[in-house]
């Protein structure tokens, strides 16, 4: 499975350590623009994946769309809605 998500752009991590990281159950890598996440199989439930970040401009963004889709079906996939996040000082 891969999970991807896109941040917006007033924020950016806290730790982005260079190349593919191991944790828990699954492999990831923070890139500029997103978080991906790879892991080897998904529980059915509830799953929970979280990274810090900080802001860095102040403003109105959109907020990343976060998708996953299985490495070998790609038509099994999904994908987050749109929700607006707003930085004030």
């Amino acid at each position: 499975m891969h999970l991807k998500d896109s941040r917006p752009a007033g924020v950016e991590p806290v730790y982005s350590p260079s190349g593919y990281q191991w944790r828990k159950n699954y492999y990831f890598s923070s890139k500029d623009a997103s978080t991906n996440y790879f892991m080897d199989r998904l529980s059915k439930g509830r799953s929970i994946y979280e990274y810090e970040v900080k802001a860095n401009n102040l403003g109105t963004f959109n907020s990343g769309i976060t998708t996953i889709e299985s490495m070998y079906d790609p038509g099994v996939n999904a994908r987050s809605t749109n929700t607006i996040l707003t930085i004030v000082p």
